[in-house]
């Protein structure tokens, strides 16, 4: 039931001024707020002017029939109520306006209980047309929006129901597929009909088990579906594909229906596939190596090692990676190391060092160049070293010179002996 309060607005229409009073006490007794037209010209001008909620109609005015109002209102707005009270109470009148469009017909003079009801029922339906005119409008919005971002988006779309009594892998469940989703494989409508079998068919032989065991999982156990797998294109080839995607299940928890999208991840998967090529390329050259190579962040902490350094000091990657020179080495050594790399970052330049390591048979000599690797905007954010062991060309140097002092002191006694 409508509660009445100033924000229903009645469009009185009627030239009796006794009733025309007596209508306007009721109607603000009740809460309305009220408006009064004498004529049909006066009406007809209020109508096109202002919003009502309602109308109360008399059809006999001095100036034409009320059907004519009738017929205005109904044109401007089908939904607005218009309750017809008249002494008018022919058959063909009553039929005739009802056919017009009226929401009800009352005879004067009109019970005020009766009134006051039809009216509210008539505002109640009314604001019922204007909620659901609202909600379909929405409707329309969102399915247009929708329609949008199907046309726009590089994912394909996919809509599956199953079918009575059969299971959901059934290849004859329908799916509808979108046509980006047909236009990434390359068929057209006819060769990739809209049936679950369309996909299952093209799946990779390699992942088809892991892909049914994902679905299994989200309709079953309802845990997330985000999988990646391999499609035969119509060129003959297999391109990647990520599908995520949503069950809908019934009172009943079994699985009733299932959408999601379908993006083509072919060229990150060859991006991936060339990064990892390339990293393994960089390990195999570094792991074949006599030299020691190692990566440090900003902050000291190593990022990678070769195996030449995992060897030589008897560690392991994961006793590495992560960890500082101070955590490593002795203090000095230490100290010695991350003074050099704060250097490198700070020039931002190659820097060639003499670097001193612990070995089990004392310490090692090591020519060290450094050099810092930036980022996009030229900032270092950490030093790349190569460090060579050459401890024994430094005794070899040593020695040559100590020779070289023997043979000048030799050549020295010679000459005053002479």
């Amino acid at each position: 039931m409508i509660t009445a309060t100033s924000h229903y607005s009645v469009l009185v229409v009627e030239d009796n001024q006794d009733l025309v009073i007596g209508l306007q006490d009721l109607l603000h007794h009740d809460g309305y707020a009220v408006t009064v037209a004498g004529t049909v010209a006066g009406a007809i001008e209020l109508v096109r002017a202002h919003r009502f909620n309602a109308i109360l109609l008399d059809l006999g005015l001095p100036d034409g029939d009320g059907l004519e109002v009738l017929k205005e209102t109904h044109r401007l707005d089908p939904s607005l109520p218009v309750v017809i009270v008249t002494a008018h109470i022919s058959r063909d009148r009553t039929v005739g306006s009802l056919t017009e469009g009226a929401y009800a017909y009352l005879t004067k003079p009109y019970d005020r209980e009766e009134l006051r009801h039809t009216l509210r029922r008539a505002i109640g339906v009314k604001e019922l047309a204007v909620k659901v005119e609202r909600t379909e409008h929405l409707l329309s919005q969102s399915e247009e929006r929708l329609q949008l971002v199907i046309l726009g988006s590089n994912d394909g779309f996919w809509d599956g129901r199953v079918l009575p009594d059969e299971p959901w892998s059934s290849p004859r469940t329908p799916v509808w597929w979108s046509p980006r989703v047909k236009t990434m494989l390359g068929y057209t409508d006819e060769e990739f009909p809209d049936v679950l079998e369309s996909w299952a068919s093209r799946l990779h032989p390699e992942d088809a088990d892991r892909v049914f065991a994902a679905l299994t999982a989200h309709i079953e156990r309802r845990n997330p579906y985000d999988v990646e797998y391999r499609l035969l294109t119509k060129a003959g080839e297999y391109g990647w594909f990520r599908a995520r995607g949503q069950a809908i299940w019934d009172e009943t928890g079994r699985m009733t229906r299932m959408a999601g999208s379908l993006q083509c991840v072919t060229d990150r998967k060859r991006a991936e596939d060339a990064l990892r090529r390339s990293q393994q390329l960089l390990r195999d050259v570094a792991d074949n190596t006599t030299a020691v190579i190692y990566v440090k962040d900003a902050d000291g902490r190593f990022l990678f090692t070769n195996r030449r350094f995992e060897q030589l000091f008897h560690l392991t990657t994961e006793q590495i990676v992560g960890h500082t020179n101070h955590e490593i080495f002795p203090r000095e050594i230490a100290d010695a190391f991350r003074a050099n790399d704060l250097q490198v970052l700070e020039r931002n330049s190659t820097v060639e060092y003499e670097e001193q390591a612990p070995h089990k048979d004392g310490l090692h000599t090591y020519l060290s160049i450094k050099f810092p690797l930036c980022d996009h905007t030229g900032t270092p954010y950490a030093t790349c070293g190569i460090s060579t062991d050459i401890t024994e060309r430094k005794r070899a140097e040593q020695e040559i010179r100590r020779r070289n002092r023997e043979l000048m002191v030799l050549n020295s006694i010679g000459q005053t002996l002479s």
